[in-house]
């Protein structure tokens, strides 16, 4: 189920596909989830942020990304990206 992830995500799934370093990542789904496909994708390794229709927001470790893509209701998973730079320079006065 590779070609759910991300190019970026799907790399750092061959580079060191054991790492415990968590994501954040926005995860589409193919319909709006129901308490059973909360479970399962929580059962994949996946630590669900936020719901708005059939959209995640969540964190995961690399080594349970595959995982969470195998899981039927996925249709992709992007790694998610701040908006704002983290740091003390803001971009706005």
């Amino acid at each position: 189920m590779t070609q759910k992830l991300d190019p970026y995500l799907l790399q750092m799934t061959e580079t060191d596909p054991s790492s415990d370093d968590a994501l954040r990542v926005l995860i589409g789904l193919k319909a709006e989830p129901d308490a059973q496909d909360i479970a399962q994708l929580e059962q994949a390794g996946l630590t669900i942020g936020s719901i708005i229709g059939n959209i995640l927001t969540a964190s995961v470790c690399v080594k349970d990304l595959r995982a969470v893509a195998d899981c039927p209701q996925v249709e992709r998973i992007e790694g998610g990206t701040p908006l704002m730079p983290e740091g003390p320079e803001m971009p706005f006065g």
